[in-house]
């Protein structure tokens, strides 16, 4: 006596390749869009390093980096790694390059980096003004995305202000227009 012979039918398998390409079809674009959003993360974190690492030289010498003499000093941060946006991760410099202070911060990154980053500051007196800013493009569309941050402390207050900007990119902020005491 004959069985039937055991195996899927055409039938079946081609409902599990249906199920398995819409699955796909959902769930690539949703892991794209995450792995974009862990990336973006990432300037949040090291804009605050940054402005954390000028405020240990702050504490530490009294001063920026740059002192002008007098009560007067500024802090200039060149691009960094480079002035190149791309959407591939490159390593962070962290030695000065000519008219920069980079090297000057105590600021370990470990790792590769999305995003450019460059800043600058004055003190005067006991106030002092930051503006710290990342951009990248990280889907390599060619439209890159800026943000930028200004810390303005007066004394030991810091308040945090939205910045401007003038480049054709997509822009973000996420400081309160006008600023706000934190």
């Amino acid at each position: 006596m004959r069985g039937r012979p055991s195996g899927f039918t055409l039938i079946e398998v081609m409902m599990v390749v249906a199920v398995i390409g819409l699955l796909a079809s959902v769930s690539i674009p949703t892991y794209q869009r995450f792995q974009l959003r862990s990336r973006q993360s990432e300037r949040t974190t090291m804009l605050e390093a940054i402005r954390a690492a000028v405020e240990d030289y702050h504490v530490r010498q009294g001063r920026l980096p740059n002192d002008a003499g007098g009560a007067t000093s500024t802090l200039s941060l060149q691009p960094n790694p480079n002035a190149l946006v791309t959407p591939q991760k490159r390593p962070f410099r962290v030695t000065s390059a000519p008219g920069d202070h980079w090297g000057d911060l105590s600021l370990i990154v470990e790792g590769g980096v999305y995003y450019t980053y460059w800043g600058s500051g004055i003190m005067a007196g006991t106030s002092r003004d930051y503006w710290l800013n990342a951009e990248g493009d990280l889907d390599g569309d060619g439209v890159t995305n800026l943000l930028a941050r200004r810390f303005l402390y007066d004394g030991t207050t810091l308040l945090r202000l939205a910045g401007t900007h003038s480049s054709k990119c997509s822009w973000e902020s996420d400081l309160p227009a006008g600023g706000g005491v934190f």
